[in-house]
């Protein structure tokens, strides 16, 4: 309980529970990777990549900066997690590295 006595909704173990959830175990990594047609097991700081060719509707784009000095922006097992579920719910999901305003207008 709180300092008003009402009870927490959830525990610090189940919120470390509920975000592990939200990260690709090693076979959705897997069949990301396939999915999206990337090789090797780095963060992909410079790739455009796409789950298939952008349909006529229902396409999801993912604009990330084409430069990313701190690797925020590099593919992990989150950001796997969700392309991954996009793609289960999309025609197509695009993801793009753009290095300006006017370069993401483009798309």
């Amino acid at each position: 309980s709180n300092r008003s006595g009402s009870k927490r909704v959830l525990s610090v173990d189940a919120s470390r529970t509920r975000f592990e959830d939200y990260n690709c175990d090693q076979d959705e990594w897997t069949e990301f990777k396939k999915k999206f047609g990337l090789s090797g097991g780095g963060g992909f700081p410079e790739a455009n990549f796409d789950s298939g060719g952008i349909c006529k509707e229902n396409n999801v784009v993912w604009l990330y900066p084409k430069h990313d000095r701190n690797k925020a922006y590099h593919i992990n097992r989150n950001v796997c997690h969700r392309l991954l579920s996009w793609s289960k719910h999309a025609c197509s999901v695009q993801v793009r590295r753009v290095g300006s305003i006017g370069e993401a207008l483009e798309y």
